[in-house]
């Protein structure tokens, strides 16, 4: 057996001629598609040649290089060669123990981005083909990754073991450190404490409810509305976490360290032991808990009157726990709730009401009101797929969203107006090359957009392309180009505006037992407004370096999280398709590539890659087969 992965080596690829612009040096992110990749944040392709020892999300010195042969029609001259690696971003890797050897045994890397293979020395004749394992990597030559094995996972039999391998290698913890175990032990609910705080007040007697879906077991909020003259009046409470968190430093510096919790299928990894997620800080029906109370009117008109708005910690009594089904279902005629309080139902009405007014408000200030389906699955308790189907949002849903929407424009409202630190959720102007790339496309779809200054594109303006269009044939995909066409949201200390909402002021306040962000805008409150301390100069305290780093590492736990949720759903998307590899499907095509496309099911909203020789169109019918353990789709036929 040789000692060099060359068995394991592609074919040699071709050069073209390039030639270094002058002045290009500079740093960033590589992102790895296995064997090129590109820099991120730019469109600089990096060819297999130039990669030099780079990972995916390494950070890298580089520098630009210009085509002067032949360039095929369509693609840039620049690409970018890599330099050196300044910071690795990771070092250690899942994989699969793939040869067995006395001196030497193989890894295949498990993730997509590298599709690398690992050699390293075993320490023991035990070693498994199949067996998952831990490699440190020691040598990064991307043709003979070396390392050291430092965690046996186990056998890629086990049915749960691509779960936990893909946990493993975003370095997950599923348990809690013994000292937080400990200290939340010594936690407790201690109502009539909490209650003789003199900002605390009583609003045990206001009927909130709260709204979830029906598998929730943390309740973050809880809502009530009523008629106040002409006015509707809403209360929105948020578990108060931080006269939790305060008092048990150990925990709070393991919830930072979280920065959120980490849903997929049907599980969840909380940020919070589940003592304070699931009973002490969430909000149960008929029972006592600390919130912070946030109470506004609205005119009969849907206009938010701000000077009315007033924010307290309080004592809560939910009145009742509804699923958005129930509520649905009464909003729909089809459950009347009789056995509920007619004051809670009137509560109900009133939201609903409410929240047609201010949806409608949004959506003529400019907000896009981007409903398509979201996919769920139904899993059988040994942790397969049954059934994967559309999940549509109804009115319990969107009237959740707009009330806590205003909750958390309020609160970014008065912590701004009385400079008072916190993290602002930030969601910036689209780049303009992105937004002139959506226009193209959606053009392609016969979608009707007027020629405008593109460069400086409002959200009203791209709002007034989807007045009358929601009958288009291909909404959905259009959705989509556009999403992927904008910014993503980020947490920052800035408080910078939210173009997708179209609001100046806008932050997470509204759900801090699964959002670090939002337990540090309570702490905010707590600090500086409840408890009245100075208020530090702008930028001129430790807090806003505090703040900034936590606001930086939110928004990269924020992305982990999404990641290692689509991961897992892939996984269990394969093995789904994988019992249905002798059936074919109608698929449309929602991504154009070179050598294929991105299609989605049309029965299963499962996107996969198709290749074809042929030039595939943007929302053209194929007909596909699936591939056996893959995220492919075999192209059958182009409707």
């Amino acid at each position: 057996m040789t000692t060099h992965n060359s068995k394991f080596k592609g074919k040699a690829k071709p050069r073209w001629l390039f030639e270094e612009v002058e002045g290009s040096k500079t740093e960033g992110i590589f992102k790895s598609h296995g064997h090129y990749g590109f820099i991120e944040g730019t469109d600089l392709f990096v060819r297999g040649e130039n990669i030099n020892t780079a990972l995916n999300k390494d950070k890298v010195e580089y520098v630009v290089i210009k085509n002067t042969g032949f360039v095929e029609e369509g693609k840039s001259r620049f690409e970018a060669k890599i330099l050196s690696v300044l910071e690795r971003y990771k070092t250690s890797y899942v994989g699969e123990v793939i040869y067995c050897g006395k001196d030497q045994s193989f890894i295949l890397l498990d993730s997509e981005r590298l599709k690398r293979v690992a050699s390293f020395t075993p320490e023991t004749d035990d070693y498994k083909i199949g067996e998952k394992v831990i490699i440190q990597l020691t040598s990064f030559d991307l043709e003979n990754l070396q390392g050291k094995v430092i965690k046996r996972i186990g056998h890629k039999s086990d049915p749960n073991m691509e779960i936990i391998s893909i946990l493993e290698d975003y370095g997950v913890k599923t348990s809690f450190p013994e000292e937080v175990i400990e200290e939340v032990q010594n936690v407790n609910l201690d109502i009539e404490r909490h209650e003789s705080h003199p900002a605390r007040k009583d609003f045990r007697d206001i009927r909130l409810v709260t709204i979830d879906p029906s598998d929730s077991k943390d309740f973050d909020d809880a809502i009530a509305v009523y008629k106040k003259g002409d006015n509707y009046l809403l209360y929105v409470a948020i578990s108060d976490v931080w006269s939790y968190l305060k008092d048990a430093r150990n925990t709070d510096v393991e919830a930072r360290r979280r920065g959120t919790s980490i849903y997929f299928l049907d599980s969840v990894i909380p940020m919070l032991p589940e003592k304070l997620s699931n009973n002490y800080c969430s909000l149960m029906p008929h029972q006592d808990r600390c919130a912070i109370v946030f109470s506004i009117e609205i005119d009969g008109k849907g206009k938010v009157l701000w000077d009315t708005m007033d924010v307290n910690p309080g004592i809560i009594h939910s009145k009742r726990r509804f699923t958005y089904g129930e509520v649905n279902e009464f909003f729909d005629g089809e459950n009347q709730l009789e056995r509920e309080d007619l004051e809670v139902r009137e509560s109900l009405t009133l939201g609903l009401e409410l929240y047609k007014m201010l949806e409608n408000n949004r959506i003529n200030r400019g907000y896009i009101a981007m409903e398509f389906p979201e996919l769920k699955m139904k899993m059988s308790p040994s942790g397969e797929i049954t059934e994967i189907y559309p999940y549509i949002r109804k009115h319990a849903q969107i009237m959740i969203e707009n009330f806590m929407i205003l909750a958390n424009e309020g609160i970014a409202r008065l912590l701004s107006e009385k400079n008072i630190p916190g993290i602002y959720r930030v969601h910036e102007n689209p780049d303009v090359t992105k937004i002139l790339f959506f226009v193209e496309e959606a053009r392609k779809l016969s979608f009707e957009i007027e020629d405008t200054n593109f460069e400086k594109i409002t959200q009203k303006t791209i709002s007034s392309w989807f007045r009358n269009t929601s009958s288009h044939e291909n909404m959905d995909l259009i959705y989509l180009l556009l999403l992927r066409s904008l910014q993503k949201a980020k947490y920052s200390i800035n408080n910078a505006g939210h173009f997708g909402l179209n609001l100046k002021h806008y932050l997470h306040f509204t759900s801090p037992i699964r959002r670090y962000p939002d337990t540090m805008v309570h702490k905010m409150l707590w600090n500086y407004l409840f408890e009245k301390n100075e208020i530090p100069k702008n930028g001129g305290d430790p807090i806003y370096c505090d703040l900034h780093d936590i606001a930086k590492d939110s928004s990269h736990a924020e992305v982990q999280s999404n990641e290692i949720s689509k991961e897992i759903k892939n996984c269990k998307i394969i093995q789904f398709m994988n019992k249905k590899v002798d059936s074919t499907f109608k698929a449309k095509v929602v991504f154009p590539a070179k050598s294929g496309a991105y299609v989605q099911l049309e029965d299963y909203y499962v996107e996969g890659f198709v290749k074809s020789r042929v030039p595939l169109i943007l929302g053209s019918n194929v007909l596909v087969k699936p591939i056996h353990n893959s995220k492919e789709f075999k192209l059958l036929k182009v409707l």
